[in-house]
């Protein structure tokens, strides 16, 4: 499990683009159709626990927001 930042969003919203600096490669990035129930509540700034698959693109393949008790 990661713990991360998001940074921004795509033009059309569509992907979460989320820094983790303990990762090797510490850009991870989230799709809206992956995590719809959760998509409303992301917003730039806000932290999130994920694990993410390191492949190319760094996809995110759990998500939540992070609570002030996680690591």
């Amino acid at each position: 499990m990661y713990r991360g930042t998001i940074l921004y969003f795509s033009e059309d919203g569509d992907v979460a683009h989320i820094w983790c600096a303990t990762a090797a490669n510490p850009l991870f990035r989230a799709r809206k159709s992956d995590f719809p129930g959760l998509w409303l509540a992301l917003q730039v700034g806000k932290e999130v626990v994920f694990d993410g698959e390191t492949s190319d693109g760094q996809w995110i393949v759990s998500l939540h927001l992070a609570s002030e008790h996680e690591a």
